[in-house]
């Protein structure tokens, strides 16, 4: 995105569908509950990364060899 690439601009959406229902049902032999939770709602989020290090120089490779 940037020069050298060190940029990164991502969109994510969360629960496109709106299928995120807070409600369950557990059954047993002598009882049903059904119960109601708070959950996210529908939201979008944009984010950016910057790397700080230049593109294409790793610095020195180093070789460690423990006997």
């Amino acid at each position: 995105m940037f020069k050298y690439k060190r940029g990164t601009l991502k969109l994510s959406v969360y629960d496109l569908l709106n299928q995120n229902i807070g409600i369950s049902r557990n059954a047993n032999l002598n009882f049903i509950e059904d119960a109601r939770y708070t959950v996210l709602n529908q939201f979008y989020m944009l984010s950016f990364t910057y790397s700080l290090s230049k593109a294409g120089n790793t610095g020195p490779q180093v070789n460690i060899r423990i006997n």
